[in-house]
């Protein structure tokens, strides 16, 4: 179970971290956190947004609410180097979160989005939706 939003930042966050940044050796930026762009190699710009905690069961001492959200995962490229790296990377990370439960935080259907040219990158995202569940 999830105890609060914090909770599922830390959750979602120490779960990429493990199993995305580090292994793949890849700089990722978390939000407030000092990050240096590298110019050379690809990064990730991590950012989860979240939707109104609803109440998900009724009845009993206890209740069950649900705390929707998405993951995005923006990966950026220096123009020039190709599309196969980034498009490795952005299936990475729609498998490890497609329809799967991560340490409490459970993960529907992940999707990979085009990519295009920003701000002088090749950018693709991926979109992790997901929820969160408590009782109160």
């Amino acid at each position: 179970m999830i105890t609060d939003r914090l909770d599922l930042d830390q959750k979602i966050t120490g779960d990429f971290d493990a199993n995305i940044a580090q292994p793949l050796n890849i700089r990722v930026s978390y939000p407030n956190a000092p990050f240096e762009r590298p110019d050379d190699e690809p990064w990730i710009h991590f950012s989860i947004v979240y939707g109104d905690k609803l109440q998900a069961e009724f009845g009993g001492p206890t209740r069950r609410y649900r705390t929707p959200g998405v993951l995005f995962c923006n990966i950026y490229l220096p123009l020039g180097l190709g599309t196969a790296r980034i498009a490795s990377i952005a299936g990475r990370i729609a498998s490890r979160y497609r329809d799967a439960s991560r340490d409490g935080v459970y993960f529907e259907t992940s999707t990979i989005g085009e990519s295009r040219r920003e701000a002088g990158m090749w950018k693709m995202t991926v979109q992790c939706p997901f929820y969160g569940e408590s009782l109160e």
